[in-house]
């Protein structure tokens, strides 16, 4: 039992990379590609991921549920 604190530790630390990347990498993305992690996020999770995509979204003066872009 004394293992798993580490190993969620060592997750956590793993998810919050992959947090400060896709948060990195979305200003990059097409409103379509962006939409799709949103929405495999909201499938999946973690939603922690879902305010910096909507953050972007909104700066783009765009919806993550809008159909079509452009």
């Amino acid at each position: 039992m004394e293992q798993a604190p580490e190993s969620m530790r060592h997750g956590a630390e793993q998810l919050s990379q992959t947090h400060h990347l896709i948060a990195e990498i979305l200003p990059e993305l097409r409103p379509a590609e962006m939409q799709t992690v949103y929405f495999q996020c909201m499938e999946d999770g973690p939603e922690s991921l879902l305010a910096p995509i909507e953050a972007e979204f909104a700066r783009r003066g765009l919806s993550p549920h809008a159909m079509t872009f452009g």
